[in-house]
Protein backbone atom coordinates (compact mmCIF):
# COMPACT_ATOMS: atom_id res chain seq x y z
CA UNK A 1 0.00 0.00 0.00
CA UNK A 2 1.54 3.28 -1.09
CA UNK A 3 -0.14 5.32 1.66
CA UNK A 4 1.36 3.25 4.47
CA UNK A 5 4.93 3.56 3.16
CA UNK A 6 4.43 7.30 2.67
CA UNK A 7 3.12 7.79 6.22
CA UNK A 8 5.98 5.68 7.63
CA UNK A 9 8.50 7.93 5.88
CA UNK A 10 6.78 11.02 7.30
CA UNK A 11 7.56 9.79 10.82
CA UNK A 12 11.31 9.85 10.30
CA UNK A 13 12.79 12.39 12.70
CA UNK A 14 16.52 11.65 13.05
CA UNK A 15 19.24 10.60 10.63
CA UNK A 16 22.91 9.85 11.19
CA UNK A 17 24.77 9.75 7.86
CA UNK A 18 28.22 10.04 6.37
CA UNK A 19 28.40 12.18 3.22
CA UNK A 20 29.38 10.48 -0.04
CA UNK A 21 33.08 10.68 -0.82
CA UNK A 22 35.99 11.28 1.50
CA UNK A 23 34.78 12.95 4.68
CA UNK A 24 36.04 13.16 8.23
CA UNK A 25 32.63 13.79 9.78
CA UNK A 26 29.22 12.27 10.28
CA UNK A 27 26.19 14.52 9.75
CA UNK A 28 23.23 14.60 12.14
CA UNK A 29 19.84 15.64 10.68
CA UNK A 30 16.66 16.26 12.69
CA UNK A 31 12.99 17.01 11.99
CA UNK A 32 11.04 17.90 15.12
CA UNK A 33 7.64 16.96 13.71
CA UNK A 34 8.66 14.04 11.51
CA UNK A 35 7.91 15.97 8.32
CA UNK A 36 11.21 14.88 6.83
CA UNK A 37 10.79 16.07 3.26
CA UNK A 38 10.03 19.70 4.13
CA UNK A 39 11.30 20.25 7.67
CA UNK A 40 14.64 18.50 8.19
CA UNK A 41 17.64 20.48 9.35
CA UNK A 42 21.28 19.68 9.98
CA UNK A 43 21.81 20.03 13.73
CA UNK A 44 25.50 19.21 13.77
CA UNK A 45 28.34 16.81 13.23
CA UNK A 46 30.16 14.03 15.03
CA UNK A 47 33.85 13.75 14.19
CA UNK A 48 35.79 10.64 15.17
CA UNK A 49 38.81 11.75 17.17
CA UNK A 50 41.56 9.52 18.46
CA UNK A 51 41.47 5.75 18.67
CA UNK A 52 44.44 4.53 20.63
CA UNK A 53 45.08 1.88 23.20
CA UNK A 54 44.19 4.18 26.09
CA UNK A 55 41.28 6.35 24.95
CA UNK A 56 38.64 6.84 22.31
CA UNK A 57 37.28 10.33 21.47
CA UNK A 58 34.41 11.65 19.36
CA UNK A 59 34.01 15.41 18.90
CA UNK A 60 30.51 16.94 18.80
CA UNK A 61 30.08 20.07 16.66
CA UNK A 62 27.28 22.49 15.81
CA UNK A 63 26.11 22.97 12.18
CA UNK A 64 28.66 25.81 11.95
CA UNK A 65 31.33 23.37 13.23
CA UNK A 66 31.60 25.12 16.59
CA UNK A 67 32.78 22.79 19.37
CA UNK A 68 29.94 21.51 21.57
CA UNK A 69 32.14 19.04 23.46
CA UNK A 70 33.90 15.69 23.32
CA UNK A 71 32.71 12.19 24.21
CA UNK A 72 35.65 10.15 25.46
CA UNK A 73 36.50 6.92 27.20
CA UNK A 74 38.44 6.78 30.42
CA UNK A 75 42.12 5.92 30.62
CA UNK A 76 42.90 2.23 30.13
CA UNK A 77 39.40 1.58 28.82
CA UNK A 78 38.23 -1.92 29.65
CA UNK A 79 40.56 -2.44 32.60
CA UNK A 80 38.99 -0.11 35.13
CA UNK A 81 35.84 1.17 33.43
CA UNK A 82 33.89 0.91 30.19
CA UNK A 83 32.13 4.22 30.82
CA UNK A 84 32.32 7.21 28.51
CA UNK A 85 32.11 10.86 29.53
CA UNK A 86 30.85 13.83 27.54
CA UNK A 87 32.87 16.96 28.37
CA UNK A 88 31.34 20.26 27.28
CA UNK A 89 33.35 22.83 25.33
CA UNK A 90 36.49 24.18 26.96
CA UNK A 91 35.71 27.54 28.52
CA UNK A 92 37.34 29.79 31.06
CA UNK A 93 36.95 27.13 33.74
CA UNK A 94 37.87 24.23 31.43
CA UNK A 95 35.53 21.57 30.11
CA UNK A 96 32.63 20.59 32.35
CA UNK A 97 31.24 17.06 32.52
CA UNK A 98 27.84 17.10 30.83
CA UNK A 99 26.89 13.42 30.58
CA UNK A 100 28.06 9.89 31.21
CA UNK A 101 27.30 6.75 29.21
CA UNK A 102 27.57 3.42 30.97
CA UNK A 103 28.63 0.15 29.39
CA UNK A 104 25.01 -0.80 28.63
CA UNK A 105 24.47 2.45 26.65
CA UNK A 106 22.50 4.36 29.29
CA UNK A 107 23.17 8.10 29.08
CA UNK A 108 22.77 10.21 32.22
CA UNK A 109 23.07 13.99 31.99
CA UNK A 110 24.68 15.90 34.85
CA UNK A 111 23.11 19.09 36.23
CA UNK A 112 25.12 20.98 33.60
CA UNK A 113 24.05 18.58 30.85
CA UNK A 114 20.38 18.93 31.74
CA UNK A 115 20.68 22.59 30.74
CA UNK A 116 21.80 21.75 27.18
CA UNK A 117 19.38 22.60 24.38
CA UNK A 118 17.54 19.82 22.54
CA UNK A 119 19.96 19.77 19.60
CA UNK A 120 23.01 19.36 21.85
CA UNK A 121 21.30 16.52 23.74
CA UNK A 122 20.47 14.83 20.44
CA UNK A 123 24.08 15.26 19.25
CA UNK A 124 25.32 13.66 22.48
CA UNK A 125 22.90 10.77 21.96
CA UNK A 126 24.00 10.33 18.33
CA UNK A 127 27.68 10.36 19.32
CA UNK A 128 26.88 7.65 21.88
CA UNK A 129 25.08 5.56 19.23
CA UNK A 130 28.05 5.89 16.89
CA UNK A 131 30.46 4.91 19.65
CA UNK A 132 28.41 1.86 20.69
CA UNK A 133 28.03 0.62 17.11
CA UNK A 134 31.69 1.11 16.20
CA UNK A 135 33.46 -0.09 19.32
Amino acid sequence: NQNSSSSEMDRKCLEISRPIGASNHIEIWFSSHGDWKTNKQKIGYVLPGSFDIGTIKFHVMSPQKVDRGTFKSGMARGLFSDDYTFIGPIGKSGGVKGAKMTRDGTIKFTDTGRQYDLHTKLLVMCAAIIMKTNI
